[in-house]
């Protein structure tokens, strides 16, 4: 089932000429700035892969670029303070960019409190149980391993190995990538295979399938290269026996493996206990029957600050962090959120909301209170566009993977009307009741910008969600959608049969990937949820979709 999307910016050439240059600029001006460095590092990463997968040959510049923003971040006295801007400024002048390019989002660096230097930390480790490691290849897995190999080569050379690197992009069915070396890349490794050069195969990961690792590290023996000079740098210790490539864990074992210690990312100063995995639950709910089921793994970490008075959330590094601070800060001046400032390595601080997890309790001010943030979100984080091909394609297989369903044209079809960057989390337990009774969410600011669907959609996906999530019978469901229009001069109800039929395609086939991957506590919570979904899809498929123009 599909839950995961493509997750991708448009960037006009002189958009990300700006992009780049104020980036290395700033690194220029604060050659000591582990912010400055790490921006500069997303930023030409995030180029340097995309034209990669182009071909294109501006790909050697991007790649130069950000090997100079991965050694600034080493520690004093190997940074590299002299002619930053002028050495940035030739490489940029030298990118050939296309009119209008497409960048994926770095994902560890974006959601999951993935830090570059943690990456440099396992080089250093890597070459204190390998002694004998003169030189070292460095292959990094497109995208994230485009700058966490630079870091790599960057941590090597700063001890006196000799090392390179290329970028390589596995193909395929993603829980079975395959690596075809072109000439060129086959060259490179056997070239530095016969000078019995170290393979460090770098990315983040492994995934549910471990195939882009597995198909990279294979290709690398296929050029010559022994499993025992192979070493795969991960971002976290991989559960071979749960990898679903194909005799996944007996190819893993071919290798060597490194993944950063659990505590080695940077983490901000006051912290206390740590509130990810769904830990959460554990100081916001009085009684464990109360808890919801989470999908621990796709959690943000956040932790509640030390004095309880406050909430540290990783919300990304770099220009992701920098969009969702924007967006909190908003939702703060609105009424809609907790108060926040920016803290240190992607994190946010939040001032904790004194009240309790909404129940899912219906009231008419609850109604009108959900009814007027979706009408604030429409204005507020209006989309300039949104990809509901892309959307009806998921809400169309899911529909047909879960039971056979179409709709009576044969397609789900998902009108555009009001563009926004969704909530996308409109559960009861994402929104907190004051001892005043008023609604505040939790978090709004994230979700709809991460690599799950929908992405940006139409304001009926949020609709949709509240309904569904808070199982508003038939009246309730009207009277939110009246007052929604009251709001926002939208009639979103023509809208919502083929919304809600496709929300909860999503929601089940997430839920279902969930349950795959926990243990057995958490799945029977997620299996309750799934029984309140499949009941409403079977009853909204019951009768005839309302097909939008």
């Amino acid at each position: 089932m599909l839950v995961y999307r493509e997750a991708a910016e448009r960037f006009t050439k002189s958009e990300l000429l700006e992009a780049l240059g104020s980036a290395f600029r700033r690194l220029a001006e604060e050659p000591l700035s582990d912010d400055a460095a790490v921006g500069a590092l997303i930023h030409a990463g995030e180029v340097e892969s995309a034209l990669a997968d182009l071909r294109s040959a501006g790909a050697r510049a991007a790649a130069a670029l950000t090997d100079l923003a991965a050694a600034c971040l080493l520690p004093p006295p190997n940074r590299i303070t002299d002619r930053i801007a002028g050495d940035a400024a030739g490489l940029i002048a030298r990118l050939d960019l296309p009119p209008h390019i497409c960048l994926r989002p770095l994902e560890g660096f974006a959601y999951y409190a993935l830090h570059p230097q943690q990456y440099a930390a396992l080089a250093q480790k890597f070459l204190q149980t390998t002694p004998e490691c003169r030189s070292a290849a460095v292959v990094g897995i497109r995208s994230i391993g485009a700058p966490l190999s630079a870091v790599v080569v960057a941590a090597l050379r700063s001890h006196g190995i000799a090392a390179e690197r290329i970028t390589v992009r596995p193909w395929g069915h993603p829980f079975d990538r395959e690596l075809r070396t072109n000439r060129d890349e086959q060259a490179w490794m056997e070239a530095h295979g016969a000078a019995g050069a170290h393979f460090l195969i770098v990315d983040e990961g492994p995934g549910r399938s471990g195939s882009s690792f597995l198909s990279t590290a294979e290709a690398a023996v296929r050029c010559g290269i022994e499993p025992r000079r192979i070493a795969l740098f991960c971002s976290h210790e991989p559960r071979t026996d749960n990898l679903i490539a194909p005799d996944a864990a007996n190819r893993w074992h071919e290798f060597r493996c490194s993944f950063p210690a659990c505590d080695s990312s940077p983490l901000p100063q006051g912290r206390g206990h740590e509130l990810s995995a769904g830990a959460w639950r554990s100081v916001f709910y009085a009684d464990a029957s109360q808890w919801p089921g989470v999908w621990p793994a796709t959690e943000r970490v956040k932790f509640l600050a030390d004095d309880e008075k406050s909430v540290f959330k990783f919300e990304g590094l770099g220009r992701y962090g920098d969009r969702v601070l924007q967006r909190s800060a908003q939702l703060a001046e609105g009424g809609w959120g907790p108060g926040c400032e920016r803290a240190a390595a992607g994190f946010v601080r939040y001032a904790r909301i004194h009240g309790r997890p909404a129940n899912g309790e219906l009231s008419r001010n609850t109604l009108i209170r959900i009814a007027e943030y979706c009408a604030w979100r429409s204005r507020k984080f209006a989309a300039s566009a949104a990809d509901h091909a892309e959307l009806e394609r998921m809400a169309n297989y899911n529909l047909h993977t879960l039971g056979g369903w179409s709709a009576p044209a044969g397609e789900l079809r998902l009108a555009c009307v009001r563009p926004v960057l969704a909530d996308g989390h409109m559960m009861p337990w994402e929104w907190v009741r004051t001892s005043s009774g008023l609604l505040i969410k939790s978090d709004g600011a994230a979700h709809g910008d991460d690599h799950f669907y929908p992405g940006a959609v139409d304001i009926a996906w949020d609709l949709a969600g509240a309904i569904v999530e808070w199982n508003m019978p038939r009246g309730a469901a009207r009277e939110l959608l009246d007052r929604y229009g009251s709001a926002s001069g939208d009639d979103a109800e023509p809208r919502m049969p083929t919304y809600v039929a496709a929300y909860l395609s999503f929601r089940i086939a997430f839920l279902t990937m969930a349950s795959e991957s926990c243990d057995h506590a958490e799945r029977a919570r997620l299996q309750r949820s799934l029984e309140h979904y499949r009941v409403t899809l079977a009853q909204v498929m019951a009768h005839p979709l309302a097909q939008s123009a």
